[in-house]
């Protein structure tokens, strides 16, 4: 159930204050009674009410978007108020323009004794407003156990679904409700049901940065740890997502396949190695995490760490066997990644691991770009100084040249980079060399004056 996906709960407090100012003004109704009984219903005030009533006040007056009285009294949540208004002939089960009741609107604050009173005067327990959503699927979404056990006990449909397929156990797994989680398998909810996407509660409950109790209350019921939505993705998938280390360990624990594949052919130690805790990676390894497999563009968790530069987590995975000789589809190596991102540690770990650090990529050139950069000309394209030099005493060729004849130094003259240059030039970059296309280190830095005076110094040719 993707966050979008979770249909939104009615809103009905923030449309009570400007309720009473409306009604007040008379905005509301029709005639001065039923303003007054508006105000008095939304203020809480029993005695005004009654007085309304009995001054023959229309019990079912509607404001212009439907909403009753009843309405109004159940949000407040006066138990009195509603017996009184039900007395009066009150239609519990009345809609307002968006199909909602008297009963979901007490059961969206919590207010149980206003839903009682509204169940024993034969509201219907599994009415729809226009998404779909019952009562129980609200009171489920805002955490009201109360209410929940209430309209279960009243024979609420506990596997209601709204109009997206999502179910009352998803919406109280999202929402981190681990009560009312456990409240509705006691009343057999479906723990693996789908909804129109194949989201599960479980999914939704490891998407939402849920706490590992809902999740552990979903796999003691039963929930299918390794059901895949519409996009081939796991609940581990969305642990991983969002970096939720303690739920990872809870579908882990519950045979969780560790090297499922969700979009793009990643699994979680691919997730957890771009961006993920380091204690996430530690626990996939430790079940068995295969370091090597491929995502869909070629992709690897080891290309991933170095593209994020994650001196940390590369050593994990060198450490379980990451093959550091795979590229991706653009023939990238990971040590070209540790240098783009420019982490020095990261860019010594690979070469320590004996990366080769003149490695081109294998991409064909466009007319934008050259696809056979090495480690250092990437590094010094992007200004990482401390890179550069790592790649320099590692034996770096400094004079390397694309197919179009780019260098290092010429990259690093074009963007900039004076004391890039410096460092260069000092490790016997050719001050001289050209490109196909005739540019020099000093053409290129036409835009940047520093650079282009320090070439000039260094005996560059005009």
């Amino acid at each position: 159930m993707r966050s979008s996906q979770l249909t939104r709960l009615p809103i009905y407090r923030a449309a009570l204050c400007m309720l009473v100012a409306s009604v007040c003004l008379g905005a509301g109704a029709q005639t001065e009674q039923p303003n007054g009984l508006f105000a008095a219903a939304a203020e809480g005030d029993l005695a005004a009410v009654k007085a309304q009533l009995a001054a023959k006040a229309d019990a079912n007056a509607r404001l212009a978007n439907g909403i009753t009285v009843l309405m109004v009294a159940s949000l407040q949540g006066s138990a009195d108020i509603v017996r009184a208004l039900i007395d009066a002939h009150a239609d519990v089960n009345a809609r307002s323009e968006d199909g909602n009741t008297a009963l979901e609107a007490a059961a969206q604050f919590g207010h149980v004794e206003a839903v009682t009173a509204l169940i024993a005067a034969h509201a219907e327990v599994d009415a729809r407003n226009y998404n779909g959503q019952t009562a129980l699927l609200v009171a489920a979404g805002t955490g009201q156990l109360d209410v929940v056990r209430t309209l279960i006990h009243a024979g609420a449909d506990v596997n209601a679904k709204d109009n997206h397929g999502v179910t009352v156990l998803m919406t109280a797994a999202a929402m981190h409700q681990a009560e009312v989680v456990r409240s509705l398998i006691a009343a057999r909810a479906d723990v693996n049901a789908s909804d129109n996407h194949g989201d599960t509660a479980l999914m939704a409950a490891a998407e939402k940065y849920s706490l590992p109790d809902t999740v552990e209350e979903l796999l003691k019921a039963g929930a299918n740890a390794n059901a895949r939505n519409m996009d081939g993705d796991t609940a581990l998938i969305w642990a991983a997502t969002v970096n939720s280390t303690e739920v990872v360990r809870a579908l882990l624990r519950g045979n969780a396949h560790v090297n499922a594949k969700g979009q793009r052919g990643y699994t979680a130690l691919m997730l957890a190695s771009t961006n993920g805790p380091v204690e996430m990676v530690k626990d996939l390894l430790a079940a068995k995490a295969d370091v090597n497999i491929r995502g869909d563009p070629g992709t690897t968790a080891l290309l991933l760490a170095s593209f994020a530069g994650r001196a940390d987590v590369i050593r994990l995975l060198l450490d379980a066997g990451a093959n550091m000789s795979y590229r991706d589809w653009q023939g990238t190596t990971p040590l070209i990644y540790a240098a783009q991102n420019g982490n020095p540690e990261a860019v010594q770990m690979l070469i320590d691991a004996h990366a080769d650090v003149n490695g081109k990529a294998t991409a064909p050139s466009t007319e934008a770009a050259d696809g056979d950069a090495t480690p250092l000309m990437v590094a010094a394209e992007k200004g990482h100084l401390e890179a550069v030099r790592v790649l320099l005493k590692a034996h770096a060729d400094v004079n390397a040249k694309t197919t179009r004849g780019l260098t290092a130094l010429i990259e690093a003259a074009q963007y900039g980079y004076l004391d890039v240059v410096e460092t260069l030039l000092a490790a016997g970059a050719d001050i001289h060399a050209k490109t196909t296309l005739g540019k020099t280190a000093l053409s290129a830095a036409a835009d940047h004056p520093d650079v282009r005076a320090f070439l000039l110094q260094a005996g560059a040719r005009r």
